[in-house]
C-alpha cells in the first residue's frame, strides 16, 4: 500500500487547529480581564472543542492520504470547522462586553 502525502491536507489541519486555538486563547484572555479565569475550565474546552474536532478531522484526513476517494470528506469537515470557529472568533471580537461563554 503506499500512502501519498498530500501537503494540503496537512496544511487544512493545521489552518484549523490554529483557528481553535486562536478561539481559545480569546475566551481565555477574556476571562482573564474579567477577572473569571478558572484554569480548571481549560481541559474541559479541550475534551469538548479541540480533541473531536481536532481529532476527527486528523482521523478523516489520515483516511484520504490512505484512500483518495475519502479527501472530499476531509474537504467538507475542514470547511465545516473552519467555518464554525471563524464565527466563534467574529463573534468574541464582536462582543462589546467582556461575558463568560455559558457553553
Amino acid at each position: 500500500m503506499e500512502i501519498n502525502l498530500d501537503i494540503q491536507i496537512l496544511y487544512a489541519w493545521l489552518g484549523v487547529l490554529i483557528l481553535i486555538t486562536v478561539n481559545a486563547a480569546l475566551k481565555v484572555l477574556r476571562a482573564i480581564v474579567a477577572k473569571e479565569f478558572d484554569a480548571e475550565v481549560l481541559p474541559d474546552y479541550l475534551r469538548k472543542h479541540i480533541l473531536p474536532d481536532g481529532g476527527a478531522l486528523l482521523l478523516v484526513g489520515a483516511a484520504a492520504l490512505a484512500v483518495p476517494e475519502a479527501a472530499p470528506l476531509f474537504w467538507l469537515g475542514v470547511a465545516a470547522a473552519m467555518a464554525k470557529y471563524t464565527k466563534k472568533i467574529k463573534d468574541a471580537l464582536a462582543k462589546k462586553g467582556l461575558t463568560k461563554d455559558k457553553e
